[in-house]
């Protein structure tokens, strides 16, 4: 009984230290945006659109580019305002996908 007990005592602690490790969690750079030539207001949509998936990501929030004030609300002027939110939907989405794999709900 006494050498079942110190195998046990001794297998004990390796058991759970196996237990004990962190996931690991790598963010990778945002994807470049497509070739196609551009304008300046749907690049930086595209920018923004980009950096508010990976907040939603990192911070665990259902993928929805309408939930951010960015997207409502752009700092473009309104004859650029579908340029800007195409391209926000654009890097969102292409973001979204290239880090979890997945494509948004609402697309």
């Amino acid at each position: 009984m006494k050498k079942f007990a110190a195998v046990l005592a001794l297998l004990v602690p390796v058991a759970l230290a196996g237990c004990s490790h962190p996931q690991q969690v790598y963010y990778a750079a945002p994807p470049p945006p497509p070739a196609a030539v551009i304008s300046q207001f749907s690049q930086q949509g595209f920018d923004d659109g980009s950096r508010a998936a990976a907040w939603d990501i990192r911070h665990h929030r259902a993928a929805d580019p309408d939930s951010h004030k960015e997207f409502r609300r752009p700092h473009v002027p309104a004859e650029f305002v579908a340029e800007y939110r195409h391209g926000f939907s654009r890097g969102y989405d292409q973001t979204f996908h290239y880090e979890t794999g997945a494509r948004p709900n609402n697309y």
